[in-house]
């Protein structure tokens, strides 16, 4: 039997332990499926030692990355293979401290960039729910925070009246109170 490596499945002749890399792929993109005892290209090899794996993938899974997955023994003609069911998780799971993404047909470990967009949206935050402790209002430019209320104006992200009321960029900075007007409550 002959299958093509779709971007959401992975093909692998036999076990090795550094695949729990592509599980932490799948369950931080999409989900996916990682298929033991079928070649790169879609040829089932089978897999020796099945009943056993069928053991050791779920517990090294939970073991490692917190994560339970299914393991589905599968046949072809006298050929065992497995399929891993990789689900997607609402929160960002990590192999030994780092990080996997699936993307495309490739794995990624995610650093810089990459890694704060992955945690951000595993954690449904957006950069500027973050705070930057160091950081001062004397860092802020009054001008900057005037521009600021202006888009968020012309966005509709801030009423109207927030334009006109000539407020002070340091009292803007502080949360809205619950009557819409701005400073400190």
């Amino acid at each position: 039997m002959y299958m093509t490596e779709p971007q959401n499945k992975e093909y692998k002749q036999s076990w090795r332990d550094e695949y729990l890399k592509w599980i932490c792929c799948f369950v931080n993109a999409q989900g996916g499926r990682l298929f033991i005892g079928i070649d790169d290209n879609g040829v089932i090899v089978g897999v020796q030692e099945y009943n056993k794996l069928m053991d050791e993938i779920p517990n090294k899974s939970v073991n490692h990355l917190g994560l339970v997955v299914d393991v589905n023994l599968h046949k072809s003609g006298n050929k065992h293979y497995l399929e891993v069911v990789v689900p997607v998780s609402s929160v960002p799971v990590a192999y030994h401290g780092i990080y996997y993404y699936h993307s495309g047909s490739t794995k990624q470990e995610l650093k810089g960039i990459a890694l704060q967009h992955l945690l951000l949206k595993k954690t449904g935050k957006k950069w500027e729910d973050i705070p930057v402790e160091e950081a001062s209002l004397k860092d802020l430019s009054a001008n900057t925070i005037r521009r600021f209320i202006s888009k968020s104006v012309e966005m509709n992200r801030i009423p109207r009246t927030a334009k006109k009321m000539n407020i002070d960029p340091a009292n803007f900075l502080q949360r809205p109170r619950k009557n819409g007007a701005f400073g400190v409550s």
